[in-house]
């Protein structure tokens, strides 16, 4: 079984979710469900936490479509005026927390965050409470100014969360966290008009020039090349080649017997997928924070699958953690015992529980899935 990396999370009142709370959550976890359950929209409510937390309320709620796109229409009104969300995680054997300035220098231990967005509605403002260990902890409310043991923290406007200021392993968890959902079309369609390289775009539409930078690393470029001649064997090489025009990045893919080269727009979805995905993970090797991909499957092979998926689960670390969305017997079919979690809605609200542990050697794990005898119900 997986070691937990989040002890406890909680969310109220965000779209299909009125009240979803979970227990010992994996660095690597799988969250399998029907069209419509509400696995887009728990990844959503984390990444609106972490633009909060990284951008403030408003512009947060901005990116997310305001009020009546983001609350919870299972609640009357009156009850909706809020958002809730709590999350702890214990590094017991990684030793004391420590608070920096310097967000390269933190070491990991215990840490719980809450956060109310009070009237958001209206005029939407943060109550934050957090407890980092012995020797630091800070409530506010309505913007009042925390003092911590260790220093007391900036003076900021009523909408922007302290986590800005702090930097351990809960703080870079969320302020880190990156959710990609990605579309091989659009991405077709875009590649080469862009060189931002600092980041993989949500869809993947700068995967040239983030694969540039990430090349730079010898190991990181000879696992993207192992992985792909793997899961596609007539891969042969990928070349990065700068485009003298607009100084953008565009991709050239070498085929096994064929002697010239195909940009990405002559390569398969499936193939382009699946570099954007090998992107996406590798590129936390510097950084902490929470990885979500959704829907990882599509446009590609059963057997791709199962490899990306053991990939991705030993990639998958507490400050590197990995969460996907599924739908996909292929991803269930590759889960091991603790991955996966089970994805219903029950009157209309998300309902989010561990699979049952399931050790029938006759049934593989997807089609136990799909006769539900895994407690989660129907994956359809």
């Amino acid at each position: 079984m997986p070691e937990p990396f989040i002890k406890y999370l909680r969310i109220e009142n965000y779209k299909s979710i009125d009240k979803l709370e979970l227990h010992d959550l994996p660095p690597f976890a799988v969250f399998a469900g029907a069209n419509g359950s509400g696995k887009s929209n728990f990844f959503d409510a984390l990444e609106f936490v972490s633009h909060i937390a990284r951008f403030g309320v408003d512009e947060a709620m901005r990116l997310h479509g305001g009020y009546e796109r983001m609350r919870s229409f299972l609640r009357k009104d009156e009850e909706a005026t809020t958002f809730a969300f709590e999350m702890a995680i214990d590094f017991e054997k990684r030793g004391s927390r420590i608070i920096r300035e310097d967000k390269d220098n933190y070491s990991g231990g215990y840490g719980r965050f809450a956060m109310t967005v009070h009237s958001w509605h209206t005029s939407p403002l943060l109550e934050e409470e957090y407890w980092g260990g012995e020797n630091v902890s800070w409530h506010s409310r309505y913007g009042n100014i925390a003092t911590l043991q260790m220093g007391r923290l900036p003076e900021r406007e009523l909408t922007v969360s302290f986590l800005q200021y702090l930097h351990s392993d809960l703080t870079h968890t969320l302020k880190q966290l990156r959710t990609f959902y990605i579309d091989s079309i659009n991405l077709e369609r875009s590649a080469g008009i862009s060189n931002n390289s600092n980041e993989l775009g949500r869809n993947g539409y700068n995967v040239a020039s983030v694969l540039e930078r990430l090349e730079q690393d010898e190991e990181i470029r000879e696992i993207i090349l192992d992985m792909l001649s793997l899961c596609v064997p007539s891969i042969e090489s990928i070349r990065v080649v700068k485009n003298r025009l607009n100084m953008s990045s565009d991709l050239y893919f070498k085929q096994e017997g064929i002697e010239r080269e195909f940009p990405i727009g002559m390569v398969s979805d499936g193939t382009v997928a699946l570099l954007c995905i090998l992107v996406a993970v590798l590129d936390t090797k510097k950084r902490a924070g929470l990885t979500m991909i959704e829907e990882p499957e599509r446009g590609l092979h059963p057997e791709a699958i199962s490899q990306i998926i053991a990939f991705m689960r030993e990639r998958a670390t507490p400050r590197n953690p990995i969460w996907l969305t599924t739908h996909s017997e292929a991803v269930v079919r590759a889960t091991q015992e603790g991955d996966l979690y089970l994805v219903d809605k029950q009157d209309g609200r998300t309902v989010i529980k561990p699979a049952l542990p399931y050790t029938n050697g006759s049934f593989t794990r997807d089609r136990a899935w799909l006769s539900n005898a895994l407690g989660g119900g129907l994956p359809w």
